[in-house]
């Protein structure tokens, strides 16, 4: 493919023409040059480079007026990939030549509708090499620092007298064309004084950037050296840039080297939209590694281009080397104070400062020479760190960012109020060059920067839920018969649920016990929910900059019990801390308050030093509105998505509903896909909620065990429902069917409407011929799905189907985790719909009908919690959220009045003998007969091989993988359990 030129070509009028030249020679704001993470290897594939526009405004702080904004947000900068950065080898005598064919362009003054021109071909020389008519600058004196006597410069070059000199030499490599274009100092541009250095300068051919683009196929090299870093306890290259070029094609590339041969570094290509800074540390140079203590170094700058497109090209500036020698910082940082904003030049003062870095300046200024404002800091030390994961931490006013061996972790570089940034990282163990840089624009000024151990990790394994804290004996029968290896545990909050029970039992020895067990843990806090939810919360504030001080607020106290639990590893930090916020309606104003109290929820955790998660039903709780900009980035999120009914081993973290899977997708998520149900491991039965994870969970127990097949060989029964009418006449509810014996189980017929298609919840009937069903039509896009009602006056033979239109799914699935439908007569009954919450509620939808299902009237209930009905006017509750009294009913809940005493439901089940021969057995669902006739359902897990407990520096390994299964039955007895018959259908 043949691509034309591009040229460069400035406005038109002369105006614009004149405003254009003006804006070139001005410096534009500094900003980072984005370096490979941690996670990277030196000689990884490219990675993106953000260009960012200027530092924004200050931002009002948040005891501001509630006038001065709507959302309690700092302004951030808007970023664009427009360049590319990767790591860079290349050695000066290794140069193909390449071919020219270029014919020369008219030279063309620059003027009113000028435009820049291509570079002229080889050979046809413009004006002869000669060094510039420069104007007669020296370099400005370099002075060492007051305060600390061992700093050596090495390089101070500013373009602004001759050049090249001293140790400078430039070149053109390209073959047989060697010597046509290098770099040398030009007034076009500068990001100090007036001058730079462009790559196509000098030469017998050089070029002035005014009129010319760089031309095609160049190999320009500016090189110095060589230094000495023998006696160099520290070293550092830096110096700013300026370039366009043909991204991916044409590269401004910066090296160090330990022979003068072999040049090691990066290279970028693209826009950088303005100058920028660039600090290479010498003792870990990209692609090589550490060269200090070598007597010999070169610097180095390259630029090459391919045989088509030219562009503007790239300019360098303030190009400095130092060194440390003699009396370094042992243990603590260098700090340099510039009196500007971009770390330029010589610093007025240096110092040894200890960590952690903890400045509040206020409006007053670092003094000793530095100015209140516009002032910079760099701090730069050698930490030497135990291997484990960290939380760093830096907070400002204003600028601020982070490097650990060149990788920048953290880059929060504008004007803001004060605000924290928090980055994770996996750290190595032994020496690692910390730098922090800072800048302060105007007002108050502040600089902190620590980190600190986390006890968390990425868990992929499965969890449960529940709001009744078992004990450590529990605990342990858990661990060693059930499929879970991490428990969600609510930690505090004014909404936490079953919360005398949890106060009591929730220890820091119940949380030391367990984790020695092998258990990691989900610790969440259920605080305020949203100011118009409908149900009987504690809410927050509907005034967002009220909320997000709420939010913060919360997070302090969350920190706090954590503390006292023994989950924090320094002070407050150290930990991940999800939040509890359940559904709300759809409500702009509401979602805008809940969105800024998860933003200063976060932003608290962050400068505590913990990271911050966030459960909540996957649509809504409107989890997708939390995708907020960083710094008050959610670390990690916890969607309620019930797409199961119980444990399932293929369960994913994957597509749920309104959560898009390009959103905390780096190990970000926990799924809780099935609620509310019991299961039995051993000879123990919880009712829970099931979680899958790829996400940060508290502790330090690894995964120890080979991953068993997520495949199970076959599938089992799973019945929800059964209700056995006479001695061989009953139904069940199986896997979403219902089906019918008249024969006392031999067989079975399918009884579920053909039309429309259910997936049948509940059903209930008064007789053989009269009886309800509940079902689930198709989901939506959203995964919404309609309930109806099927009545049937024949033994489920034929049904008359409506939908149930005063119930409103808004949450995807939100009837997975149970429906409870109950007829006492031809007219009344009551239908349950159990709503997608976390186990610390019990929420429900309870609806009433008069006219046998006709029509349904929601029915206000107190609490949170399910209502359980005696006759057809008589029900009680008890909210698990605030453990008050019972609440009874009389009238069909019209009116609630506390009771001292829960009212006992009566079954024909009730006899004390069929009760304990159907718990000998393990029954999950019963239904008797006065006659000792009576089904269950049986349903109870098994798992093989040892889980065994593990510690950070002991994975035992085992040769049989960790598997579970869970098996059920259908058992009839025709003499109250004293013999039992297996009636299990198949479903083939």
């Amino acid at each position: 493919m043949i691509r034309r030129k591009k040229p460069y070509s400035p406005p038109a009028s002369w105006l614009t023409t004149f405003l254009f030249v003006l804006l070139m020679l001005l410096p534009s704001s500094t900003v980072a040059l984005a370096a490979p993470t941690l996670a990277e290897h030196p000689f990884s594939a490219q990675s993106q480079l953000q260009a960012t526009t200027d530092p924004a405004d200050h931002v009002p702080a948040p005891n501001g007026s509630a006038a001065s904004r709507s959302l309690y947000l700092p302004k951030l900068r808007n970023t664009t990939n427009l360049e590319t950065l990767e790591t860079s080898v290349v050695k000066l005598e290794e140069v193909v030549a390449q071919s020219q064919t270029q014919t020369k362009p008219p030279a063309t003054p620059f003027g009113t509708g000028a435009t820049l021109l291509p570079a002229p071909p080889p050979g046809a020389e413009l004006y002869p090499a000669q060094p510039d008519a420069d104007l007669p600058v020296e370099p400005s004196a370099v002075t060492k620092p007051e305060n600390l006597h061992d700093t050596v410069t090495l390089v101070d070059e500013d373009f602004e007298g001759t050049f090249p000199k001293d140790s400078w030499r430039t070149l053109d490599s390209d073959g047989t064309h060697n010597g046509e274009y290098y770099w040398d100092d030009d007034d076009a541009m500068a990001y100090s004084g007036k001058r730079s250095a462009w790559a196509a300068n000098g030469g017998k051919n050089g070029l002035d950037p005014v009129q010319y683009n760089y031309p095609n196929n160049m190999q320009s090299w500016m090189i110095y050296g060589p230094f000495d870093l023998s006696d160099a306890t520290s070293a550092r290259f830096d110096f700013h840039y300026w370039n366009i070029s043909e991204i991916n094609y044409d590269y401004l590339g910066w090296y160090a080297s330990p022979n003068g041969k072999d040049f090691y570094g990066q290279r970028v290509s693209g826009n950088s939209t303005g100058w920028k800074p660039v600090s290479i540390n010498l003792a870990s140079v990209p692609a090589f590694g550490n060269l200090l203590g070598d007597s010999s170094v070169w610097i180095a700058f390259r630029f090459t281009s391919d045989g088509s497109d030219t562009y503007r090209g790239a300019f360098v500036d303030q190009v400095h080397v130092q060194k440390e020698v003699g009396g370094e910082c042992s243990g603590e940082f260098k700090a340099e104070y510039f009196n500007n904003r971009n770390l330029s030049g010589t610093p007025v003062f240096t110092r040894c400062e200890k960590a952690p870095i903890n400045h509040n300046w206020g409006t007053s200024g670092p003094g000793n020479g530095i100015s209140n404002d516009n002032f910079s800091v760099r701090w730069t030390g050698t930490v030497d760190f135990t291997s484990d994961l960290y939380n760093f931490v830096a907070i400002a006013d204003d600028g601020i960012r982070v490097w650990i061996d060149n990788n920048q972790i953290i880059d929060n570089w504008q004007n803001q109020a004060v605000t924290p940034n928090m980055s994770t990282r996996q750290i190595s163990a032994g020496k690692h060059v910390v730098r922090v840089e800072y800048y302060e624009d105007i007002g108050g000024a502040l600089a902190q920067f620590r980190w600190l151990r986390s006890e968390t990790q990425v868990s992929d394994r499965q969890a449960f839920d529940t709001c009744f804290l078992p004990n450590t004996n529990e605990m342990q029968e858990w661990w060693n018969k059930s499929p879970y290896s991490e428990i969600g545990i609510y930690i505090g909050g004014n909404n936490r649920g079953c919360r005398a029970h949890n106060r009591e039992h929730l220890t820091a020895s119940w949380v030391s016990t367990v984790q020695d067990q092998g258990w990691n843990l989900i610790p969440t806090w259920v605080g305020p929910q949203a100011p118009c939810t409908n149900q009987n919360f504690y809410t927050m504030s509907s005034d967002p900059e009220v909320a997000y001080e709420e939010g913060r607020h919360e997070a302090g106290d969350a920190a706090s019990a954590a503390k006292d639990l023994g989950l924090t590893t320094q002070d407050l930090g150290g930990t991940i801390i999800y939040y509890d916020m359940e559904p709300y309606p759809d409500n702009a104003d509401c979602r805008q308050a809940v969105k800024s109290f998860m933003a200063g929820w976060t932003s608290r955790l962050h400068e505590l030093g913990n990271q911050a998660g966030a459960y909540g039903a996957a649509c809504a709780s409107y989890i997708s509105d939390w995708v907020q900009d960083a710094p008050y980035v959610l670390d990690h999120v916890w969607p309620a998505s019930w797409v199961h009914s119980r444990y399932n081993a293929s369960a994913s973290v994957w597509d749920v509903s309104c959560i898009d899977n390009s959103l905390w997708s780096g190990h970000q998520r926990i799924r809780q896909y099935a609620g509310d149900h019991n299961e039995t491991w051993g000879t123990l039965t919880i009712n829970i909620d099931s979680n899958v994870l790829d996400g940060q969970v508290a502790g330090e127990n690894p995964r120890n065990l080979e991953a068993a097949s997520a495949q199970e060989s076959w599938q089992p029964l799973h019945v929800t429902d059964l209700q056995l009418l006479a001695e061989n006449n009953g139904w069940i509810i199986a896997d979403g069917q219902l089906l019918w014996s008249t024969d006392g189980g031999i067989s079975w017929m399918n009884r579920t409407p053909a039309e429309p298609e259910l997936d049948v919840r509940a059903a209930t009937f008064l007789d053989l011929t009269t009886g309800w069903i509940v079902g689930a039509g198709n989901p939506d896009a959203q995964g919404r799905s309609t309930l109806y009602l099927g009545k049937s006056v024949d033994a489920g033979l034929t049904w008359h189907v409506q939908p149930i239109s005063a119930f409103n799914p808004i949450e995807p699935s939100s009837t997975q985790g149970g429906v409870k439908l109950s007829f006492f007569d031809a007219g009344n009954g009551y239908l349950q719909i159990k709503l997608a919450s976390s186990s610390t509620f019990d929420i429900h939808t309870l609806l009433k009908t008069t006219d046998g299902g006709g029509t349904w009237q929601e029915v206000s209930a107190p609490g949170n919690s399910a209502v359980h009905f005696t006759d057809a006017f008589t029900g009680w509750t008890v909210s698990t959220a605030t453990d008050t009294q019972p609440q009874i009913t009389t009238d069909g809940g019209a009116s609630w009045n506390p009771t001292e005493l829960a009212p006992t439901a009566t079954t024909a089940s009730a006899d004390a003998d069929q009760v304990a021969a159907a718990t000998a057995v393990g029954a999950t669902a019963t239904s008797f007969l006065n006659n000792g006739t009576g089904w269950v359902f049986v349903e109870q897990g098994l798992c093989s091989g040892v889980k065994s407990a593990s510690t950070k520096s002991s994975i035992e390994s085992i040769q049989q993988p960790f598997d579970c299964i869970q098996y059920s039955a259908l058992l009839s007895t025709p003499d109250g359990g004293s013999t039992w018959l297996d009636i299990t259908p198949s479903l083939d």
